[in-house]
């Protein structure tokens, strides 16, 4: 009985062995199969995957559903092959035994387990791929599961490592790993890449550089695995995450989980083992204390906190941005280059704002930090930083050192803190008005524009328009304000302020003054009251106050304009082109050197002629009043009046007509096109020149001139 059971017991073992050698036979053949079509038309799959979708595009079949990436990104696109799980949860299982294979799988011919370091690799990067997409991720042991990962021995048959994407008949979702015993699994090594990467294939994800039937592939300028790990265009250092368009396709597939670290939560690094702490707990160490990931975050108020970091920095919080913040610790591309950052982040899916990184705080030194939509608070501690608020209403503090702080649209708060800072609205749309008097930001007053709209200041010092017409105030201090383009009015207030135009048609304004001022394009050491010691750069206009103030043209540039605004001012005109425009008062204008305009506004105006006459020197009086005006002419210029004319001009030294008609009418007034001559002999027989034009039809007499 006993010879029966055991001749009875091995004659079933070699029944077995024989029905698993011929359906490893069976599996071999059609593995070699699968291969070599793998090998050698990578998009064969894509065709079958496209047209499945063609014929069914609604239907699963064993939980797999075949569709066309029609992401908006072509780069997202680039990365699905076309078939993905749809079921709740996707399951995955670690195989100890090739018996937890299907008996048609040949590639369990070379099977054997992962190490321990390898299993928890493949845990860590399904776990991140949870934490990604809104689909259930489970780990059910060692068989049984849509996704299975095991290692392999190469072989004649199976020789490199493979993920069978969702779909593929017998083998989808099989993932093989040629590791060996390797036990080096750290996140930024080759084996931990490898992990992501096959597991990639095994959730629907693509090589970057395969496409068929209108599957793209992936733009030059993305296929890296900077930016995937499906990319074969490896970095030598390799990513310690799946990368944006990663993670954009897997989401695009399986849609994004809102709940992964959706508190309030605090991203830092560690500057010499490059450990990561959430929250002040550590995520592990990276392979040779590099930094090289992406962040995805699903709500909260999060933050980016480099302050252990004391080189300058660059943290870019915008969708798709990244943040370089250590050059010690950044990748390399080859020997020659290193990638472009240290951390990443992750795209916004369909638009919605959670995953949004909202604060940056920056180390030690001259830092750049860009905000995004959101309202963003941003802290540049040290040295001299560049805050960038972009959208929404941000709150900037630069910190110690002098800063440079741009809002951005939205409302924004500007603290300048330490150091003399600027505001700055170079990325305008349009112009904009602040006043660090009142510390407020205003909508821009002359056109376009309204980036300052609601800005509110602390401590800022300096302030930088955009590109359009702005209206720029300072306080007591001693302030800078640059224009940029534009044509700009820049109000220093007291202290001696640089006011800088740049571009355009600038003004110097002392319209808040409280007492008059002296304002002298051509020499600014003589300016006096509110305008002592300003600087002038680029300034072509001056505007007084509501008192009486001498405002001098620039002497070297045409071109200039003078306006008194109130008071009874003494407006002074330079080399020629000038506009003066006295304003309400009793106001004295002298055009100087070439054809000017000359405006007096409301009260006793005095127009004054004391330069050589010329055709080139030909002055316009736009609102001469017969009432109360005055026109002033110099005795060292209108040299033929007689010495006893002086003060008003006697009656004979002026005539209303063509042209002089005795031996003393020298002023001459054609009432008919509104032209002022001046003949020297009085008798018509020299020439006559012209040095004025008024108003036609004037009732014009001597009584409107002075001889002085």
């Amino acid at each position: 009985m006993s010879w029966f059971s055991d001749a009875f017991r091995s004659a079933g073992d070699w029944v077995v062995d024989q029905v698993e050698a011929i359906g490893d036979w069976i599996g071999d053949q059609v593995d070699s199969v699968w291969n070599w079509l793998d090998d050698n038309i990578s998009g064969l799959p894509l065709k079958f995957f496209s047209a499945m979708a063609d014929l069914f595009p609604s239907q699963s079949f064993g939980g797999v559903q075949y569709f066309k990436p029609n992401h908006a990104d072509n780069d997202v696109n680039a990365l699905m092959g076309g078939s993905k799980w749809n079921k709740a949860t996707i399951t995955y299982s670690l195989p100890d035994s090739k018996s937890d294979y299907g008996w048609l799988n040949p590639s369990a011919s070379g099977f054997y387990r992962l190490s321990a370091k390898g299993e928890e690799a493949v845990h860590s990067a399904m776990a991140s791929v949870a934490g990604y997409v809104n689909t259930g991720i489970a780990y059910v042991g060692r068989d049984g599961a849509d996704v299975q990962v095991g290692g392999f021995q190469p072989n004649s048959i199976i020789t490199r490592n493979h993920g069978y994407y969702p779909g593929v008949p017998v083998y989808g979702g099989d993932t093989w790993l040629n590791v060996g015993s390797q036990s080096h699994f750290t996140k930024g090594t080759a084996a931990y890449s490898l992990v992501m990467h096959e597991l990639g294939h095994s959730l629907g994800l693509k090589h970057s550089h395969d496409h068929a039937n209108g599957i793209p592939k992936m733009s030059a300028a993305r296929d890296s695995t900077e930016y995937t790990v499906m990319s074969y265009n490896d970095t030598e250092d390799r990513p310690q995450s799946f990368m944006q368009y990663d993670i954009a396709a897997l989401q695009a597939m399986y849609g994004a989980d809102f709940t992964t670290n959706s508190g309030d939560t605090v991203y830092r690094w560690n500057s010499s083992t490059g450990e990561m702490y959430i929250n002040g707990y550590s995520q592990g160490l990276t392979n040779e204390g590099l930094i090289f990931l992406t962040i995805w975050d699903g709500g909260g108020i999060d933050t980016y906190d480099m302050s252990n970091y004391g080189a300058d920095t660059v943290i870019d919080l915008a969708p798709g941005g990244f943040s370089r913040f250590s050059q010690a610790q950044l990748a390399n591309v080859n020997s020659q280059a290193k990638v472009n950052g240290n951390v990443y982040n992750a795209f916004q899916f369909k638009g919605d704002s959670r995953s949004l990184i909202e604060n940056a705080i920056g180390g030690s030194g001259a830092d750049q930090i860009l905000g995004n939509q959101a309202y963003n608070f941003l802290r540049g501690l040290g040295a001299g930083d560049v805050l960038n608020g972009k959208g929404g209403n941000d709150t900037l503090d630069g910190g110690m050192g002098d800063d440079t702080l741009l809002g951005g649209a939205g409302t924004d708060h500007l603290i300048g803190s330490f150091g003399i800072d600027w505001v700055s609205y170079a990325d305008a749309a349009g112009g904009v008005s602040v006043s660090l008097a009142d510390g407020r930001g205003y909508h821009g007053s002359l056109g376009g524009g309204g980036a300052a709209a609601g800005d509110t200041y602390d401590n800022i010092e300096n302030v930088e328009g955009s590109h359009g017409h702005d209206v720029l105030a300072g306080n007591a201090g001693s302030n800078w304000l640059k224009g940029i383009g534009g044509d700009d009015i820049l109000q220093g207030g007291w202290g001696a302020d640089t006011l800088d135009g740049g571009a355009g048609f600038n003004w110097a304004s002392y319209t808040n003054a409280a007492t008059g001022v002296t304002a002298n394009l051509a020499n600014q050491a003589l300016n006096t009251g509110e305008a002592a010691g300003d600087i002038y750069i680029d300034i072509r206009g001056l505007q007084g106050s509501q008192y009486g103030d001498y405002l001098v043209a620039d002497a070297t540039t045409a071109g200039n304009a003078l306006s008194g605004f109130g008071g009874n001012d003494t407006l002074q005109g330079g080399t020629g082109g000038d506009a003066l425009e006295g304003g309400e008062g009793s106001d004295r204008l002298s055009g100087g050197a070439g054809s000017d305009q000359l405006i007096g506004g409301q009260g006793a105006d005095k127009f004054c002629f004391d330069t050589a006459l010329g055709v080139s020197n030909v002055d316009r009086i736009s609102d001469f009043n017969i009432l109360e005006d005055k026109i002033e002419l110099d005795s060292r210029i209108f040299t033929g009046l007689y010495s006893y004319s002086w003060g008003a001009l006697v009656d004979w030294n002026f005539k209303a007509g063509l042209t002089a008609g005795g031996q003393f009418s020298q002023i001459v007034y054609n009432s008919a096109t509104g032209e002022l001559f001046y003949d020297a002999d009085g008798s018509g027989a020299g020439a006559q020149i012209k040095f004025a034009e008024i108003s036609k039809g004037l009732a014009l007499t001597s009584s409107h001139f002075l001889f002085v």
